[in-house]
């Protein structure tokens, strides 16, 4: 389903700014420079090399010419448990992933700077990514297709010299997820488009990107700065939530029936610059939560939701996740932390092992033994300080299964959204009983703490 009235209003916002191939010219610059890493300042280094096209304007780096690696067999079942997981608690699991810069700058553009990168493989590579996250039983949205149906949102989806999708790119995201959602899952869905939310006025965000300070500082030149058309969201009879606490995801007391995790995609500046909260909140026309966090990759800032309060007491209707398609995803760990966090605490259920205090002074290992040998395979770890370190917990069952299972605080999330909880899921074999366990603190200790060790069956 294409929606007309929003596609003129968004091309037409496009046109008033200048965000058009043509404009884009005036940015292009290139110098031999750019492909000499040790020419590049330490801030840009893990960056480099970047490569410019002196005839659209783009520039790109070797992250941007990757492809949207396969999900592992071992990750995708543990991704399947997961959304089976929020499906037990009626948790709709939706999933945005971005193609990547290269595919949408057009083949012409790609030709130029990167000859032998291959459009075909990379598009194979990135609807095969779609594919296995539908096959796990999350929604996602197959945003290349629609950018090869529409090549006037291709032109604007990227900012052209850096790496993040532009407030259009987000608008044509969100979109693209109310497609699915109306044909697979619209109950999570809000009214007709524009009865709830309506756009409000047009506004211009110009930038230097990350990767045009790069070019500027290593070639010596100044760029003129990138256009963006811009737009926020204003209920039409009032919002359910406080705005702006919705916008900055830090009040522990707002609900949200929606909510989005990400990347910097979805909280640029850690303000929402590219109106990604905006985006989805006119398509799903429902109040949308942001708690993405800037530079936390595929899997921390859905980790820092789900071990939060919020999570804990209210679990959302519909829960949106988005990274990029060349991120990393296959972290068996993070998705074992994952399904430990989205599972109902141990203290709520039934078969557990009750729970063992121990306190934390140094880094040794402590060893448990006070617990019921049961089938146990959710740890359950509650501290009486903000976590700040990491928390390993090793591991033996019944007929030689053992392991090491690590539970990482995330040392990108901004400490006003950290929480005292972790969790981790053992990965047990059917039918075994943990015989063994053992657990230590990895960080600094400025003074001794308290964790409370809970065990119980998934």
């Amino acid at each position: 389903m294409i929606y007309p009235i929003f596609r003129s209003s968004l091309l037409a916002g496009i046109a008033l700014f200048g965000l058009s191939t043509a404009s884009a010219a005036q940015h292009a610059v290139d110098c031999p420079e750019l492909r000499d890493a040790d020419q590049y300042p330490d801030r840009f280094r893990s960056r480099a090399p970047f490569f410019g096209d002196t005839v659209s304007g783009w520039a790109f780096r070797n992250a941007d010419l990757e492809y949207a690696p396969p999900i592992s067999e071992n990750v995708h079942n543990l991704m399947t448990q997961l959304v089976d997981e929020f499906t037990r608690r009626d948790v709709t699991l939706a999933v945005i992933v971005p193609p990547s810069r290269a595919l949408t700058a057009g083949s012409d553009v790609i030709g130029r700077v990167a000859p032998d990168f291959s459009q075909d493989n990379a598009s194979a590579a990135y609807h095969l990514r779609i594919d296995q996250l539908r096959n796990t039983g999350a929604y996602a949205p197959d945003i290349l297709d629609h950018l090869e149906r529409h090549l006037d949102d291709r032109e604007v989806f990227y900012f052209k010299q850096d790496h993040h999708w532009t407030p259009s790119g987000a608008q044509v995201s969100a979109l693209a997820l109310r497609e699915v959602l109306e044909e697979q899952r619209p109950a999570v869905l809000g009214p007709e488009l524009g009865t709830a939310f309506v756009y409000d006025d047009w506004s211009q965000r110009d930038q230097i990107g990350s990767y045009g300070a790069a070019i500027q500082e290593v070639c010596g030149v100044e760029l003129e700065r990138e256009p963006a058309a811009a737009q926020s969201v204003k209920p039409i009879t009032g919002a359910s939530v406080d705005m702006a606490a919705a916008l900055f995801g830090n009040a522990a007391d707002v609900d949200s029936d929606v909510v989005l995790v990400g990347t910097s995609f979805s909280n640029h500046g850690g303000i929402d610059n590219y109106r990604s909260r905006d985006a989805f909140t006119y398509a799903m026309q429902r109040d949308v939560l942001n708690r993405a966090v800037v530079g936390g990759g595929a899997t921390e800032p859905m980790l820092s939701y789900l071990r939060s309060q919020l999570f804990l007491n209210i679990a959302p209707e519909l829960l949106i996740w988005e990274f990029p398609s060349t991120g990393r995803i296959n972290d068996l760990n993070a998705f074992r932390q994952l399904i430990g966090s989205a599972a109902l605490r141990c203290v709520d259920r039934a078969d557990t092992a009750g729970a063992h205090p121990i306190s934390i002074s140094n880094n040794d290992w402590i060893e448990i033994t006070d617990f019921n040998v049961m089938p146990f395979d959710i740890v359950n770890a509650t501290a009486s300080i903000l976590f700040q370190g990491n928390v390993e917990v090793e591991f033996s069952y019944s007929g030689g299964g053992t392991g090491i299972s690590l539970m990482e605080s995330g040392d990108r999330t901004p400490r006003d959204l950290r929480s005292n909880f972790m969790a981790t899921y053992l990965d047990r074999q059917q039918g075994a009983e943990l015989e063994q366990l053992r657990v230590r603190y990895v960080g600094d200790i400025s003074e001794p703490f308290d964790i409370t060790l809970e065990l119980c069956a998934g």
